[in-house]
């Protein structure tokens, strides 16, 4: 039994010494080297090396380690390696002049000399400090480094790693990307090389040309050429700045798209915008507003007076069209608006109705038996001498002689008629017509033209003239206001279903039951209503269809007024000042006796007018 004993302990102990042993062969068999013209052992300073010439060939960790000449420390089992040194492991290859290589720590060490790590996508990395981890395919970089990726996009750090497994760049500290129209500073950036996505960190700040944004978050897809910038948006341009939520850049098209708590303000106009939603499309020059948005302007009478104007609505268009290319329609249509807009009907008609009376005047008169009609002045007798409208200078005259003494007079025949109006002129002096045949002689002929610059430069002036003008590329603005529209102002507020704007004729058309009030006592109503805009103020409005306006008298007293259309007038101030009502008019106003209204006064015509 004790024999037995014995033998399964020695057993038991030789199996652990071969364990170590195998242990052992299998550490030391982890670097192979593969190929090279010669290797062979060398003591330096007391240190055995194993000095291999290449090119020579190493494998460890799956890992490929090419080099020229090598160094391969026995005892501390470090490889110093030189000359057209590079790493393969599956897709990714490193390159440089020199590595160390610390075999139990699985670790290549490059120092000094510039070395590149590329991966399948030719995604390349260049730094002069960099560890890369053979088994866990980890490179990390140190003292700066740079980034191109395939497509020529530039990210360059401080500080930052490689994930070979997960296809992952991160850079760190003083981080900036740079593409063909972009640029990105931020403090850490991610790069996924598979998704061909950079995704930023805190104290993010982007250019294009003179616009800037910055965030503490975004990420930008490479492939659909889309940035997305979230937390603490904020955007600069040469006249406009903005805030939001997120936001979204279509690199491609330039447009944006700003979301959450959005806000532009356009400094040359004192216009600030307000939504939840909006969107620029670049290509069109076109805003659009939606999620309750408003948009505030700031305005500034003759007198000085400061005033703010509020526009909100469920959703607000504008853009804006090159004169040249607007609807020819549009500027007719806009042309007759303001035609029929300019016409004054109850000045016109005053004029018509004081013509007929005046002739039906003069028709009564003429009937009156003592009626004796004026005597029209008697006409001045004729000059005896006339004188042409357009004297021309008198010719000179010849030096006299005998032979051009005049000749005496023939006396005229009785039976011809006799004009003394005409007998007091003087002689008229023959007049000198040009000589047309020396004008010709003096025109160039074409026909002798022998010189070919003649010709080109007589040819360039007529494709001048046929040349067409220069095209009107003005901007004209166009605003739409659709669903819910409300404008606010100290002394106006304005609520319709749509309203239209255009700077083609600066009219705002107001549709679906719109009413105005005006300080509070004024309320117009109509069918649809247009407004005259003019320096950010109404000058004139025309209620179209079932127009009515209200006058507050008091808590309880309003006067009335009712047609088919009124035109209202205003002053510079904003205020009434004229209205005239057309077709079917009809009027309540209460008149004020000794501080109070006492009287109602009710009048129907045709046509209305009062100042």
């Amino acid at each position: 039994m004790r024999i037995t004993c014995r033998l399964a302990i020695l057993f038991l102990a030789l199996l652990a010494s071969v364990s170590v042993f195998a242990q052992q062969e299998q550490t030391d068999s982890l670097v192979v080297l593969l190929s090279s013209k010669s290797a062979q052992m060398v003591d330096v300073e007391g240190a055995s090396y194993r000095k291999v010439i290449g090119p020579a060939r190493f494998l460890h960790n799956d890992t490929y380690l090419l080099c020229d000449t090598a160094l391969w420390n026995v005892e501390t089992k470090i490889i110093e390696a030189w000359g057209n040194v590079s790493i393969l492991q599956e897709e990714t290859v490193l390159t440089s002049d020199k590595l160390t290589y610390l075999i139990d720590m699985d670790l290549a060490q490059f120092r000094g000399g510039v070395v590149q790590l590329q991966d399948k996508d030719h995604n390349t990395l260049r730094t002069r400090y960099l560890d890369y981890n053979t088994k866990d395919s980890l490179a990390v970089f140190q003292h700066g480094g740079a980034m191109r990726d395939k497509d020529g996009q530039i990210i360059e750090s401080d500080m930052g790693t490689y994930d070979s497994k997960v296809k992952l760049f991160t850079f760190k500290e003083k981080v900036n990307m740079f593409t063909d129209s972009v640029f990105v500073k931020t403090n850490m950036l991610e790069y996924e090389s598979d998704k061909n996505l950079a995704t930023f960190g805190y104290g993010t700040n982007a250019w294009q040309k003179d616009n800037m944004l910055s965030s503490d978050s975004g990420w930008y897809n490479r492939e659909k050429e889309i940035f997305f910038f979230n937390n603490n948006v904020h955007v600069m341009t040469d006249s406009q700045e903005g805030w939001c939520d997120s936001l979204y850049f279509y690199r491609n098209t330039s447009d944006v798209e700003m979301l959450g708590n959005a806000q532009v303000t356009d400094t040359t106009r004192n216009v600030f915008a307000l939504a939840g939603r909006i969107e620029y499309l670049d290509t069109l020059s076109k805003v659009t507003l939606t999620r309750d948005p408003a948009v505030i302007t700031e305005t500034e009478d003759q007198q000085g007076i400061k005033d703010t104007v509020y526009l909100g609505a469920d959703r607000l268009v504008y853009y804006t069209v090159r004169m040249c290319d607007v609807d020819s329609m549009a500027v007719v249509n806009a042309k007759g608006r303001l035609e029929v807009l300019d016409q004054d009907p109850v000045s016109a008609f005053r004029k018509k109705a004081a013509e007929e009376a005046a002739k039906a005047a003069e028709e009564a008169a003429k009937n009156d038996p003592n009626y004796r009609p004026a005597k029209k002045p008697a006409a001045k007798p004729q000059a005896k001498t006339m004188e042409p409208q357009n004297p021309k200078p008198a010719r000179p005259e010849s030096p006299k002689s005998e032979s051009s003494k005049p000749e005496t007079q023939k006396p005229v025949e009785q039976d011809a008629p006799v004009d003394s109006s005409m007998t007091d002129l003087a002689p008229l002096a023959p007049i000198a017509l040009p000589d047309s045949l020396a004008q010709r002689s003096s025109l160039a002929d074409s026909l002798a033209l022998g010189d070919s610059t003649q010709v080109a430069d007589s040819m360039a002036v007529m494709e001048n003239i046929e040349q067409e003008p220069p095209k009107d590329t003005t901007r004209i603005g166009f605003l739409e206001a659709l669903k819910n529209v409300r404008i606010f102002r100290k002394d106006m507020q304005v609520v319709c279903d749509s309203l239209v704007y255009s700077d083609l004729d600066s009219l705002a058309r107001m549709y679906i039951e719109p009413v105005i009030w005006q300080e509070v006592r004024r309320q117009y109503a109509a069918d649809s209503i247009t407004v005259v805009i003019s320096d950010g103020a109404m000058t004139k409005a025309s209620l179209m269809s079932e127009a009515f306006i209200t006058i507050q008298e008091d808590a309880e007293l309003f006067d009335q007024i009712r047609a088919t259309e009124m035109l209202a007038f205003f002053d510079e101030k904003g205020g009434l000042k004229r209205f005239d009502a057309l077709g079917g008019a009809s009027a309540l106003f209460f008149i004020e006796e000794n501080d109070a209204l006492a009287t109602v006064n009710k009048t129907d015509s045709k046509m209305l007018s009062a100042i």
